[in-house]
């Protein structure tokens, strides 16, 4: 199958969300796919494998015309690809002008303990920094509850493929939703990784389900397009 794997853009987190891309995209190739990496930020081709040296260092990405985003739907990759993988975060990755629950499949919850009390940036991107527990060690009553919860917004929402709900815990024990993430995190310390090995799916594995569901999708769409075609 040819996949792009969209990867970099122009928020402050590039740096993490070429990581996740090149993590994607290795998965990808062993698994026998075609797969080129493509920066969001200006749609230029990443080099196989060494896709974060390849990209633009983020002082010059920050100078590029804000066309430049727009146009990367524009490129040849993009038009010929039967699968486009978003390895993005934050910016217009996540807010819908470039558009992760399992199908609809909880996965384990993770229940995260930064070492400094607060799981900021560092603590969330810097191995070692916080410590993961999945399943979260939680009474099952509570965690099938925020399984529940998790999935419902997910649902509510529209999401396809994966999408990891956050959640905090009052002190009576009352969980609150945060927010969907639609498009999680993948580095080697990303929370759907964990959830997903504590499933028993390696990344590998994670990364061939999610291609499968989002290739369901869009057969499904066509299919639609199709029918409705035939009725008129």
């Amino acid at each position: 199958m040819k996949v792009v794997v969209l990867m970099g853009g122009r928020s402050t987190e590039r740096e993490i969300s070429l990581r996740t891309g090149r993590g994607i995209a290795q998965a990808l190739r062993s698994l026998g796919h075609d797969v080129l990496a493509v920066d969001a930020a200006n749609g230029r081709l990443l080099p196989a494998g060494d896709e974060e040296r390849g990209a633009l260092p983020a002082e010059q990405v920050k100078d590029l015309p804000a066309a430049a985003v727009t146009a990367v739907a524009n490129t040849a990759a993009l038009k010929e690809a039967e699968v486009v993988f978003l390895a993005l975060h934050g910016g217009a990755g996540e807010d819908g002008t470039i558009q992760a629950l399992l199908g609809d499949e909880p996965l384990p919850i993770v229940e995260i303990t930064p070492q400094g009390g607060h799981y900021d940036y560092e603590s969330k991107y810097t191995a070692g920094k916080s410590q993961y527990a999945c399943p979260a060690e939680l009474p099952e009553p509570l965690a099938a509850r925020i399984r529940e919860l998790g999935l419902r917004a997910a649902q509510a929402l529209g999401c396809r493929g994966v999408a990891r709900a956050d959640f905090r815990l009052s002190p009576a024990g009352e969980p609150y939703c945060l927010e969907v993430n639609t498009i999680p995190g993948m580095t080697p310390t990303s929370l759907v990784p964990i959830a997903a090995g504590a499933r028993g799916l390696s990344y590998d594995q994670l990364v061939a389900r999610m291609l499968e569901l989002a290739a369901g999708e869009w057969r499904r769409r066509h299919r639609r397009v199709r029918e409705g075609a035939h009725e008129t």
